[in-house]
């Protein structure tokens, strides 16, 4: 993994929850904050919003349940917002954040990104597109650290460990109008690095998600060497996720209609 350019200290051109992660406890502030308004999406916007997706994931460590996942996805006129929440029964690995908000365009190219970890020396990440360049500043307790890279085509954000990011990932490379089988680059924001993501077509397959076996499609994906299986729906839905390096599963326990 890489980044194309590293700077320590502040983060000059941030305009996206620079204030607040400057101040600590304000970015989490800020990303509930997000999510409630994208929850309490009301009736006199809906024919401008759309849900994509909602429901949640119950989440497998070592075959033992270890937390949930809820999110919901959605299109607001120019703009698709995604909120998850994930939930753990204890600090485990792999690192998995607490929240995490994701804004894109309508082809699913990201334009915002907040993350908030549930604890440890990672306190905040946030990342805004700025023109040819996507910004990205971690704060911990080692202090601020600016990033940023060329926000080439299909540039994607992808946190391992959230099972919905994968609906943005697929969503955006079909808007790409790519194949069934793909690479392009993406950053993992927790670690503030740029690698390329490799996914292949793995067959038509089912798997036991929301209550009853569902047809889907397999794919296995490639990250830095990790190799992670994701299965969708035919509404390209995320059903179940597989880290078989960390014995990590995410199984799709509810869904939207």
């Amino acid at each position: 993994m890489r980044s194309e350019r590293e700077t320590e200290g502040g983060w000059a051109n941030g305009r996206i929850g620079a204030a607040a992660v400057r101040r600590g406890g304000g970015a989490r502030a800020f990303l509930l904050a997000a999510g409630a308004l994208l929850l309490a999406a009301g009736p006199a916007r809906a024919q401008a919003n759309q849900t994509l997706d909602e429901g949640s994931f119950d989440i497998t460590i070592a075959g033992r349940h270890a937390g949930r996942e809820t999110f919901v996805i959605r299109r607001e006129g120019s703009v698709i917002k995604a909120v998850g929440v994930v939930s753990l029964d204890s600090a485990q690995p792999p690192f998995i954040p607490e929240q995490v908000w994701l804004q894109t365009d309508t082809t699913f190219r990201p334009e915002l990104f907040q993350l908030k970890p549930r604890a440890g020396d990672l306190h905040d990440v946030v990342a805004h597109r700025d023109g040819p360049r996507l910004r990205l500043q971690t704060t911990s307790d080692e202090g601020n650290r600016s990033r940023q890279f060329v926000a080439a085509p299909g540039l994607a954000l992808l946190e391992p460990g959230i099972a919905h990011e994968y609906y943005m990932l697929f969503r955006e490379h079909a808007a790409e109008g790519g194949g069934s089988s793909w690479s392009t680059p993406v950053i993992v924001p927790s670690l503030g690095e740029q690698a390329t993501i490799q996914v292949k077509f793995a067959g038509s397959d089912s798997v036991l998600a929301a209550g009853s076996k569902r047809a889907a499609t397999r794919y296995q994906v490639t990250l830095d060497g990790e190799q992670i299986q994701v299965w969708l729906d035919d509404q390209g839905r995320v059903l179940q996720v597989r880290r078989p390096d960390h014995q990590w599963t995410a199984t799709r326990s509810s869904m939207s209609r």
